[in-house]
């Protein structure tokens, strides 16, 4: 049951990051997850991706770092 009206963005890849996220989507308004791409020679499927696509939730998946260092250094991440 989520009990707070808090926005979560979640930040993380691997499997230990899926059952993260899985926790903090029972607890908390989970509204974007963003996680490294799979790997051009990765076969099978990524836990966070897999899981933020169950759950319906927005997914970033950036190949680069820059832009998204940018969009944060320009403040905080506050939706109104």
């Amino acid at each position: 049951m989520k009990n707070t009206s808090k926005t979560v963005v979640f930040f993380g890849s691997g499997p230990v990051a899926a059952d993260s996220l899985r926790f903090l989507a029972g607890s908390f308004n989970v509204t974007t997850v963003v996680t490294k791409p799979a790997a051009p020679h990765h076969y099978g499927t990524v836990p966070v991706i897999d899981l933020s696509q169950e759950l319906g939730l927005q997914l970033f998946t950036p190949r680069i770092a820059w832009p998204l260092r940018h969009s944060l250094n320009r403040g905080p991440l506050l939706q109104t």
